[in-house]
């Protein structure tokens, strides 16, 4: 039985699409700044090995989150485990130079937007560190 992958989703700046081999670089560099992975919690990913593991395991709800005009990785947003059929929690992570310029926002909006009109999600919740502005 082949897995299913997250369907392609298109925005104003964005397209989100499955994770794949040539995204390794960027979220490498991701992964290990610092900045970023403050908030990642307990033992975030941090080397090649694991990055292709992440690749590996890609779902129907874990995106990769490139820009449009270079299809360059900036990030991911996912839903790693969705409850019951109608409850999921959303999370999303992006490179630090992509911060404060709205791509957070565009690329979870249309994923909540997928999650509403073809998951038929009910509930959507994302857990938040108030220290990340």
């Amino acid at each position: 039985m082949t897995k299913k992958e997250a369907p392609i989703i298109h925005t104003d700046r964005l397209v989100l699409r499955p994770r794949a081999e040539k995204d390794i670089p960027n979220m490498l560099q991701m992964f290990n700044h610092n900045e970023v992975r403050k908030y990642l919690g307990i033992n975030p990913p941090r080397d090649e090995h694991a990055m292709i593991e992440m690749i590996r395991n890609r779902t129907e709800t874990k995106w990769t989150v490139a820009l449009k005009e270079t299809d360059e990785f900036i990030g991911d947003v996912m839903i790693p485990t969705i409850a019951e059929g109608y409850l999921g929690e959303i999370g999303y992570r992006f490179m630090r130079e992509h911060w404060g310029c709205g791509v957070a926002y565009e690329a979870v909006s249309a994923v909540i937007e997928h999650c509403r009109s073809t998951l038929h999600l009910k509930r959507l919740s994302a857990t938040i560190d108030h220290e990340n502005v």
